[in-house]
């Protein structure tokens, strides 16, 4: 599946295209884009992670133009968003393909039961945002004033980043040792191991 742009559309002209005016589904078999004029995605749940829009699609049928839409199946879908020339564009990704991304909300594996909808999920995909969670919550606390250590280091830009000292825990505000003051993403705390090196 590849990429679709909008001419001088904004990134939030692409989430409200996505969530509240699509006219696809996706197929969960090479993530081939479907038009029936019987047949449409409805988006249910969605949340806007930086460049990642996760959402929950019911999928839903009617018999012909009189008849109303029931719903005959459920699957996530990711939009990879990136500015484009002239615009915003998207590229969907739906879960059966395994999106190679793991930050899709946890409440929305959920709302799509493997029992319910076999088709539509991906069992190491799911394994690996399961195993992540499992690791960010044996994550010890810290605290204003405590130094923590990366174990690998945090590869940025500027330097490599294995220790570093918290002073402001709001606002994710850091003394980097061998660099200076600095904020540092939540993503990145929360994604990469560490330990607490020093108690003030």
């Amino acid at each position: 599946m590849g990429w679709y742009g909008t001419r001088n559309a904004s990134k939030s002209d692409i989430i409200k295209e996505q969530v509240e005016d699509r006219h696809y589904i996706l197929h969960a078999e090479g993530n081939d884009m479907t038009l029936d004029p019987n047949k449409k995605g409805v988006c249910i749940a969605h949340k806007c992670l930086g460049s990642h829009l996760w959402m929950v699609i019911s999928v839903q049928t009617r018999a012909d133009v009189n008849s109303e839409f029931v719903e005959i199946d459920r699957y996530i879908e990711l939009n990879l968003i990136r500015k484009m020339d002239g615009g915003y564009g998207y590229k969907p990704i739906c879960e059966s393909s395994h999106p190679y991304y793991y930050s899709c909300p946890l409440s929305y594996l959920d709302m799509v039961p493997v029992d319910k909808y076999p088709k539509s999920v991906n069992l190491e995909w799911r394994k690996v945002i399961l195993d992540e969670d499992a690791k960010r919550k044996a994550q010890p606390k810290y605290r204003e004033g405590d130094t923590i250590q990366f174990d690998p280091p945090i590869k940025a830009k500027q330097t490599d980043i294995d220790r570093a000292t918290c002073l402001d825990k709001k606002r994710h505000v850091f003394y980097i040792d061998g660099y200076g003051r600095a904020k540092l993403p939540l993503s990145w705390i929360k994604s990469n191991p560490y330990a607490v090196a020093v108690t003030a």
